[in-house]
């Protein structure tokens, strides 16, 4: 597949012992749109403090014309995309995304469905990572499948997720891990701390934790045709927004009974039917 191996091709691994290329300067921009909630703006703040690499922008609002953030990246000469989408004040979705930044590495684009978000202030762990640090990032088995989308996706999360060696931004020490385990066709992310002790290694959970469920993958850089589609979370959300619709007219319904009940005059004691009852 060409997006996978353009994946590959952007993110070239060096070997420990070799010097790292200085300076590095990729990057990844983090925005999200108007209306999201607390919630989503905490967890957007936690990307932010485990990416040292990242930098944030102002919220986009145009939430029909996505293909605009590419060039807000180009701007910033960032290399990655993630864009945190919020409808209802209750759902939200999370894009990532490679730029342009050249001609012949666009794209691909992921679009999932986060929920069971916990952020770091709600989990209060006992973990203290340090901050700028690199993470090792850990994949489940499952990842290796044999369907060609859960490469793409795996090879996202990675460009994303992982921080370049020799980033101005980043520490040299290596003291977290980031796990990625796929059950149930979600991906489930934990972020750990790797604590030393006498007897060997043990990891202190810090936050956030989050459930994300693949939808789709374009292409392009938020354009492109549909390589992926997941039919059964469309499946799904068409069953919720139906039973929205008939929870609305039930509701509408009872308001409406409701209100007659309120507004229905008293009886007048000297009408006919209180006199010849």
């Amino acid at each position: 597949m060409a997006t996978l191996y353009n994946l590959q091709k952007r993110r070239s691994p060096e070997p420990e012992d070799s010097p790292p290329s200085f300076p590095t300067k990729e990057k990844t921009l983090l925005l999200s749109s108007r209306g999201i909630t607390y919630r989503h703006r905490h967890l957007l703040n936690d990307f932010h403090s485990l990416l040292p690499n990242s930098k944030k922008d102002c919220k986009f609002d145009s939430k029909s014309k996505l293909h605009h953030l590419v060039e807000i990246a180009d701007l910033h000469e960032c290399s990655n995309i993630v864009y945190f989408e919020g409808r209802k004040k209750r759902d939200l979705y999370v894009w990532m995304a490679g730029s342009c930044l050249t001609a012949e590495n666009t794209g691909p684009t992921v679009k999932f469905h986060v929920e069971n978000i916990h952020t770091m202030e709600e989990l209060n762990m006992i973990g203290n990572a340090i901050k700028g640090s690199r993470a090792i990032l850990s994949f489940d088995l499952n990842f290796e499948g044999s369907t060609k989308y859960l490469g793409v996706i795996k090879e996202i999360l990675v460009n994303v997720f992982s921080t370049p060696k020799g980033h101005k931004r980043a520490k040299k020490y290596i003291d977290r891990t980031v796990s990625f385990t796929l059950a149930d066709g979600k991906i489930w992310v934990r972020h750990y701390q790797i604590v030393e002790k006498e007897d060997g290694m043990s990891l202190l959970e810090i936050g956030p934790r989050f459930v994300m469920t693949p939808i789709c993958i374009l292409e392009g850089s938020f354009s492109g045709p549909v390589i992926f589609e997941n039919k059964e979370f469309v499946r799904a959300l068409m069953k919720v927004q139906k039973s929205d619709r008939y929870r609305g007219r039930v509701e509408d319904g009872v308001k409406r009974k409701v209100k007659k009940m309120k507004t229905k005059l008293e009886i007048d004691p000297l009408s006919n039917e209180v006199l010849f009852a």
